[in-house]
């Protein structure tokens, strides 16, 4: 049912997404198509409540655009808005071009001058997008709010990303055609394009707008047949349909590409209208054309930046699901497996450290190149193959049709081989690996986004493995996926649940046989998964950033303990603990994440507590760290 459920909405936001573009397409007003995108975005999801505000022509403030569920109060108090850094979240975004999550209203810093309002519009959460235009010109905001304190999903993010997307098309599209239109009406008025034939089809009449546009004087055309300015990006069916057109009514318009003198072809949007005797035959026919090559330059930039990456030039993220489905649906109707493989790039955070994000930029190009040249190598493997970056160092391959699915290890094989050779930056040369996961349709699954998961476990597998390797998606990954989502669930209220114990492990002085020293090991004591390893939910809590309460609970735990044998056992009695690299890694000003001026204030000595560390961590040349 939620399959189906899932599939219904995922359905509806597609057919959405084509009335979207079908309204631009048609130049519908803006006003109307971004009330549209809000209004599907709430139909979709009934929690959320949207809002669009674009800055004005100054670039200082925030005009309310459209905002269908929110209080008139409420709405017009935001419109208007300057904008700044620390200015709720629309107003921070639009001024810094970054994404800003109040996740709840009454506690962000941005939103002590609007909690008043807020609270009486009865918003809690607020997640703010900038829409920016082609070149990254932050156009306005894509604003989602929740009644109640919410943290977003990847999924959020998406949702909040692809309409931001989409609003960000039509506005640039609303006024690349409101500039164009402008342009047009004086161009109809003064230099429209036009050209009178006879009967035969002969040039008799041309103006100067006519010979601008065409390269060709007046008299190197008059007497010629109107067919010297025909393109070849037309078949004849397409000239048959129009003279039939013509033929049958008497006028025809359309979008039509001619060549010029020399050679260059442009496209004109053309009226031709016929001029009839008072015996019903064709006496001439009259041509009105507008040159719209810009126009269509401009829409050929809007699609190509909204489906391909900048980059790199590969597909993006959008262009790979809209080719993966396509594939999918082949390769279904063909009754062959298809193969999705997931690369990630080992190392390149360092790369990125050590020799700046420019540098960075120039790998992942180079990556590009050579997974594309992996891919026209696989010709023989799959009747279709496409690479494309899903965001930073993140590439997808599509290996469609197989013709034999053990040679997706083959392309997998030449891809590591190709990545670990040596890239040459600047006066550097630097190496780095790739870990790959790979998932078959229809074998492992037939969902487009359960593919997409399981390729991504599979790569985290190779990475897990070792990295610079392959590694095929098993439903043992996707069972301990879950359970580690669960585990991490638990995590978060572990600590505040009192959960976690300490044990200590004595030290004995073989010398003396006496235990003047121990080493906290924390234990979690799971209400019902019982006794949980520390070696299952540590690297969560690294990962999930809950490391640095529960480190500062045990050494707090520690130490008081320290404290408490120090009056009863030995007044040197010491106590280990283990510090994860992590949180060397992470800067607090909390008093109880610095350990060392905690000690000072509260006047305990140093030599109660024995911190240690990893060997890795010694390595790590991070400033934190040093």
């Amino acid at each position: 049912i939620e399959l189906a459920k899932a599939a219904i909405i995922g359905e509806t936001r597609e057919k959405f997404y084509s009335r979207i573009m079908e309204m631009i397409a048609n130049n519908t007003s803006l006003n109307e198509i971004l009330e549209a995108i809000t209004l599907n975005l709430e139909k979709l999801n009934p929690k959320m409540l949207s809002s669009i505000l674009l800055l004005d022509n100054k670039g200082k403030y925030l005009n309310l655009v459209a905002a269908p569920s929110l209080p008139d109060f409420y709405n017009e108090a935001i419109d208007g808005t300057e904008i700044g850094t620390g200015i709720g979240s629309c107003g921070h975004a639009a001024f810094t071009g970054n994404r800003l999550v109040a996740e709840d209203i009454l506690d962000h810093p941005n939103w002590v001058n609007y909690q008043t309002i807020a609270t009486k519009a009865n918003l809690r959460a607020c997640w703010s997008e900038p829409i920016k235009d082609s070149s990254g010109k932050v156009l306005g905001t894509f604003a989602i709010y929740h009644h109640e304190p919410t943290t977003p999903t990847e999924k959020d993010i998406q949702t909040i990303t692809k309409n931001s997307n989409l609003a960000s098309i039509a506005i640039e599209l609303a006024r690349n055609f409101q500039e164009q239109r402008l342009a047009t009406l004086l161009y109809q008025n003064t230099n429209e394009s036009m050209m009178v034939t006879d009967c035969n089809h002969l040039i008799i009449a041309v103006n100067p707008a006519f010979t601008l546009d065409t390269g060709y004087s007046t008299d190197e055309v008059l007497g010629k047949n109107q067919s010297l300015l025909k393109s070849d990006k037309h078949d004849n069916a397409f000239y048959d349909a129009l003279y039939q057109e013509l033929n049958t009514t008497g006028k025809w318009q359309g979008e039509i590409w001619n060549r010029r003198k020399n050679g260059q072809l442009y496209a004109e949007w053309i009226r031709i209208s016929t001029i009839y005797d008072d015996h019903g035959k064709i006496l001439n026919r009259v041509s009105l054309a507008t040159n719209i090559t810009k126009r269509k330059q401009s829409e050929d930039i809007i699609w190509k930046q909204a489906n391909f990456d900048g980059l790199t030039g590969l597909p993006n993220r959008r262009m790979f699901h809209d080719r993966f489905h396509q594939e999918i649906i082949k390769a279904h109707r063909a009754n062959l497996p298809l193969a999705l493989l997931f690369i990630d790039l080992d190392e390149f955070k360092e790369v990125n450290d050590s020799h700046g994000h420019q540098m960075g930029d120039v790998l992942l190009q180079e990556t590009a190149e050579r997974l594309t040249g992996c891919i026209r190598e696989s010709d023989t493997v799959a009747f279709f193959s496409s690479v494309a970056r899903i965001g930073g160092d993140e590439f997808t391959i599509i290996l469609s049709q197989l013709k034999d699915i053990k040679s997706v290890e083959i392309v997998a094989q030449r891809i590591l081989n190709k990545i670990a050779e040596p890239y040459q930056l600047g006066e550097d040369v630097v190496y780095i690996s790739a870990s790959i996961g790979i998932t078959l349709y229809p074998i492992d699954s037939t969902e487009i986004d359960k593919l997409i998961t399981n390729a991504d476990q599979a790569m985290y597998a190779a990475k897990r493995q070792g990295k610079n390797r392959f590694s095929y998606f098993t439903k043992s990954m996707q069972v301990n996926a879950h359970k580690r989502m669960l585990l991490t669930q638990d995590l978060h209220s572990a600590l505040a649940k009192q959960q976690f114990h300490l044990v200590y492990q004595p030290i004995v002085n073989l010398r003396t046989s006496k235990v003047h020293k121990a080493e906290a090991l924390i234990r979690w004591q799971h209400p019902t998964k019982g006794l949980i390893s520390p070696a299952d939910f540590i690297p969560i809590a690294e990962s999930t950033g809950l490391i640095n309460p529960i480190g500062n609970w045990i050494f707090l735990k520690a130490l008081m303990q320290a404290i408490a044998w120090r009056q009863s056992i030995h007044p040197n009695f010491q106590i280990s603990i283990n510090k994860s690299p992590v949180q060397f890694q992470q800067h607090s000003n909390k008093e109880e994440d610095n350990w060392p001026n905690y000690l000072r204030e509260h006047d305990i000595s140093g030599e109660c507590i024995a911190v240690e560390i990893t060997e890795g961590l010694l390595l790590d040349s991070n400033a934190a760290v040093c």
